[in-house]
Formats: structure tokens, sequence, C-alpha cells
């Protein structure tokens, strides 16, 4: 699997926000489509920070029913929980 830098992501989501179209870009860079449309979405949701690297992070017990409580209780998306 291919590590992608911050700034190259950061780089291809500003192509495609100035309207280079994304198979173009996909063929150029060997990169899948779904995989920019991937990073297109999260930069659109959460800004720069949504193209970091996220840690791997195992959930005990009590995070998931933690995960639970704050979607049921302050009504926020699943989506939003996962990120």
């Amino acid at each position: 699997m291919v590590k992608h830098t911050f700034e190259e992501k950061l780089d291809i989501v500003s192509q495609v926000k100035n309207g280079k179209p994304i198979l173009r870009i996909s063929r150029e860079r060997h990169i899948g489509e779904r995989m920019i449309l991937e990073w297109v979405r999260k930069y659109n949701l959460y800004g720069e920070n949504g193209l970091l690297k996220q840690p791997n992070i195992r959930a005990t017990p009590d995070f998931k029913e933690e995960v639970v409580r704050t979607v049921i209780e302050k009504e926020v998306s699943l989506g939003q929980v996962v990120l």
C-alpha cells in the first residue's frame, strides 16, 4: 500500500477544487479515483485536518459505549463519529 503525504493529498484536493478532472489526476498520479474522492470528501467535512493520518486505535468496550451514547444523546451522525 502506497502512503501519500499530507502535502500530496492537499495538492490533489486543491487541483480538484480548482476544476481539474479527477480522472486526469488519477491517471497522472496513479492514484485511484475513489481515493481522491475520499480525500475531497474528508477535506470538505473537516478541512485540512481531514487529510491527516488518523491513529489506529483499538476501541475498548467503554469507548464503544461512549460513542453510542454520543450518537444517541447528541444526535451526532455515525459518519462524524468514525472520522
